[in-house]
């Protein structure tokens, strides 16, 4: 979850412990993390990036969490916060994002 200057404003914080709650209490752990910033963001709010799938969630908002979170569970998939296109930095991003998790031994 981006927590970083402009996506604070928008609540990134409060974002990211929303999900980990709503993630909490399943039988595999789910991490929930905090990211600092995934890059060329026009959207002016929070961006929550799956791991290692890549899905990006776009202008995330807190009535959002629920979808996100049965999408992340297999229930059912957020297709309408989805970003099927390509942000200018987002390839980069996620390379950088499965480096720091391959180091971290995620």
């Amino acid at each position: 979850v981006c927590t970083n200057i402009d996506c604070e404003k928008a609540d990134g914080s409060r974002l990211l412990e929303g999900l980990k709650q709503r993630l909490s209490g399943q039988e595999n752990e789910i991490p929930v993390e905090p990211y600092n910033c995934f890059g060329d963001c026009p959207f002016n709010s929070p961006i929550i990036v799956l791991h290692p799938e890549g899905t990006w969630f776009i202008k995330v908002q807190e009535d959002n969490l629920d979808d996100i979170a049965s999408h992340i569970l297999g229930i059912k998939t957020a297709e309408h916060l989805i970003y099927e296109g390509e942000l200018p930095l987002q390839n980069l991003m996620r390379e950088i994002i499965t480096q720091e998790r391959h180091s971290e031994n995620w």
